[in-house]
C-alpha cells in the first residue's frame, strides 16, 4: 500500500476564497491527478456530473509488463471521510473489470 501526503492547506485556503465548491473540487480533483502522475500512474480526469463516483482513471505501469487498471475518487472535505466513501468506492470497482484498483484520496483522514 502506498500512503501520500502532501499540505494543500495554502492552496486550499486560496481555492475557498474565490471558487465556488464545484470549482474548488474540480481544482482538488485536478491536483491529485498531477501529484500522483509525478509518482508514476497515468491518470486521466473523468469526473463531473453523473460520474459514477470516479473523478480520474488510468493506468499503473510497475514494469514493462504489468499494468494495473486504476480508478479513484477524491473528497476534498473539512471532514474525515468515514466508511460510506470506502463502500461508495467499492461499488464503483464492482462495476470495473477484475483487477482493477480503486484509491480513495482527502484532506481529512
Amino acid at each position: 500500500m502506498y500512503l501520500i501526503k502532501w499540505n494543500s492547506t495554502i492552496t486550499s485556503t486560496i481555492w475557498r476564497s474565490y471558487c465556488s465548491a464545484a470549482k474548488r473540487g474540480r481544482n482538488y480533483e485536478l491536483h491529485t491527478i498531477n501529484v500522483l502522475n509525478r509518482i508514476g500512474l497515468q491518470l486521466n480526469h473523468c469526473g463531473g456530473a453523473y460520474d459514477k463516483g470516479i473523478d480520474f482513471r488510468g493506468y499503473w505501469n510497475l514494469n514493462d509488463s504489468v499494468q494495473l487498471k486504476v480508478i479513484g475518487d477524491c473528497k476534498n472535505l473539512n471532514i474525515a471521510c468515514g466508511p460510506a466513501y470506502i463502500r461508495l468506492l467499492n461499488g464503483a470497482l464492482d462495476r470495473e473489470p477484475d483487477g482493477t484498483i480503486g484509491i480513495l484520496v482527502s484532506r481529512k483522514g
